[in-house]
């Protein structure tokens, strides 16, 4: 059992090695209105399936954001960073202070191609 465990190991070790891929750096301003988008979570979901996993990171009271992804297309997608509950509080988080379709890769008209060797930089505007 041990032996078919590392061999599995070892194949899926070989598979990433084997794509030549490492992440690269990718960064932005998210903004709403003219204004930065502050503590807001940007996921980077990949638009086709496969070994690209996409990435999240949180905007800065700039609204800048930096993650690391593997080169693609992603639908981006920004929600707001609600605090921890505590176990006894079921209410509702407050509504996002932008349109909620972004915090819905299935939604969400935000697309960002990170390409190897470019800068990766992308402004991205919330509009209504």
């Amino acid at each position: 059992m041990k032996y078919v465990a590392a061999v599995l190991l070892a194949l899926s070790l070989l598979g990433f090695a084997g794509c030549g891929t490492s992440p690269i750096p990718a960064s932005g301003t998210v903004t709403y209105k003219g204004n930065p988008v502050a503590e807001a979570n940007v996921g980077l979901v990949p638009k086709t399936g496969g070994a690209n996993q996409g990435g999240v990171a949180t905007t800065d009271a700039a609204g800048k954001f930096s993650v690391s992804v593997l080169p693609g297309e992603y639908v981006v997608t920004v929600s707001p960073k609600s605090a921890p509950a505590s176990p006894d509080d079921y209410s509702l988080p407050p509504a996002p202070p932008f349109p909620v379709r972004y915090s819905d890769p299935g939604v969400s008209d935000l697309t960002v191609v990170v390409k190897k060797g470019e800068a990766n930089q992308f402004p991205l505007e919330l509009k209504d």
